[in-house]
């Protein structure tokens, strides 16, 4: 009964010591690998961003500006993550893609999901860093605005053309 006893708590500290960390989770993915790129939040890697790779964020308001080379569209987005602390806390999985026709906004599981510090994602690539003078002065023409609710989380932005 002793062995038991101990195999079940041992058992249950490892379980605990192998839990994925609670959180919230980013990633960013695109069809064109932007050629210009940059990020307010933080929690963004640097000076690299990979296709669909998975990096932890706390709820805050953050700025990025994007652009595509099929057509040359710089894009921003202001996004906002807001933490619902009433549910049962569990990680979410957000990714923000980012087109040439605008960006979007979709919910993942975890379930297959690349997280940081894995290989890249074959057809991925370094994204690079804007420089702010490219876009300071110019005119910001909004476009459109996008929310998303999952469990425990709310992702909203808004977004527009920077001409």
């Amino acid at each position: 009964m002793k062995k038991l006893g101990l195999s079940l708590i041992l058992l249950a500290l490892l379980l605990v010591s192998c839990s994925p960390e609670y959180g919230v989770y980013q990633a960013y993915t695109w069809t064109d690998l932007p050629n210009l790129f940059s990020d307010s939040n933080p929690y963004t890697p640097t000076p690299a961003i990979y296709r669909d790779e998975y990096f932890k964020v706390l709820p805050g308001n953050y700025e990025m500006v994007y652009r595509i080379p099929t057509n040359w569209i710089t894009w921003y987005l202001r996004y906002t993550i807001y933490e619902d602390d009433s549910y049962i806390k569990k990680s979410n999985y957000f990714m923000i893609g980012l087109y040439d026709s605008g960006p979007t906004i979709s919910h993942h599981t975890a379930r297959g999901m690349k997280s940081l510090g894995s290989a890249p994602a074959e057809g991925s690539s370094q994204g690079i860093l804007v420089r702010p003078e490219e876009i300071e002065g110019k005119v910001r023409i909004p476009v459109g605005v996008e929310t998303k609710t999952m469990e425990g989380i709310t992702v909203s932005m808004e977004y527009g053309r920077i001409e």
